[in-house]
């Protein structure tokens, strides 16, 4: 990524010991700043894609719309606490998604123009221990207020899914604690992303639905597919799409 923008707002958010940290992020406006700099404009639409809701991006340089949209950001369910305007949370969870779905899109990277508050944060923050991780307990969801032993052991699905969709540092290392599984980081969930989008590309090239990669790689859905089998996947679709060429011509 060879572009930077800079992150232009800032976020304060409480910890599990009460505490707060901050952290700065780049809002639309200041995407929208820098695509007007280069000339280029942007549509967005949200797609339907096994059973989970994606931000598509389609965009244009110079007056000229590119035929293929960009697969970003999954749109999560907000999660709501008291009195929570959930027409309002589910707005912001749209537009985190808008936001780093251009971000994908354009391949743009963000400048952390405040390194103090994050160094803070690390100075402050406390590994769970595996006591810790035995009584934390989900603060909202339909799980709210069960412990994750419970929620592993009756909805693993769930723990999961909040896991790649909510969870933050503290709830990956209690979720590492006690299933001993390695949570993927930043740069292979980045790596999956871009696997995801090309194995989409060439599923609709070669007429290849969800069902028949399903029953090929024997999982469920596709997330539960290893970065392996995603890349197996691939070379196998590559190869359904060159003969079925060949078969045209």
């Amino acid at each position: 990524m060879g572009n930077v923008v800079k992150k232009n707002q800032k976020a304060d958010v409480p910890t599990k010991s009460g505490k707060n940290y901050s952290y700065q992020y780049v809002d639309i406006a200041q995407i929208h700043e820098y695509l007007d700099s280069i000339n280029s404009k942007y549509i967005q639409k949200i797609q339907r894609i096994e059973n989970d809701d994606y931000i598509m991006t389609k965009r244009c340089f110079e007056d000229k719309w590119e035929d293929e949209w960009l697969q970003g950001c999954k749109v999560v369910d907000a999660t709501l606490y008291g009195n929570d305007n959930p027409a309002q949370k589910q707005g912001s969870a749209i537009t985190y998604a808008r936001r780093y779905s251009l971000l994908m899109a354009y391949g743009l990277a963000t400048e952390d123009d405040d390194a103090n508050s994050l160094n803070k944060f690390t100075e402050e923050y406390k590994e769970p221990t595996k006591e810790d991780a035995q009584i934390w307990k989900f603060p909202g969801g339909k799980h709210s207020g069960k412990t994750l032993v419970e929620v592993l052991k009756s909805d693993k699905q769930y723990a999961d899914w909040w896991l790649n969709n909510k969870g933050n540092l503290y709830y990956k290392q209690c979720y590492e604690l006690l299933t001993g599984k390695k949570v993927p980081s930043d740069e292979e969930m980045a790596e999956r992303l871009q696997l995801e989008v090309k194995m989409n590309e060439l599923m609709l090239e070669s007429d290849t639905d969800y069902d028949d990669i399903h029953n090929y790689y024997k999982v469920n859905v596709v997330k539960d597919m290893s970065l392996e089998q995603l890349k197996d996947c691939i070379k196998w679709l590559e190869k359904k799409v060159f003969e079925k060429i060949v078969k045209e011509d």
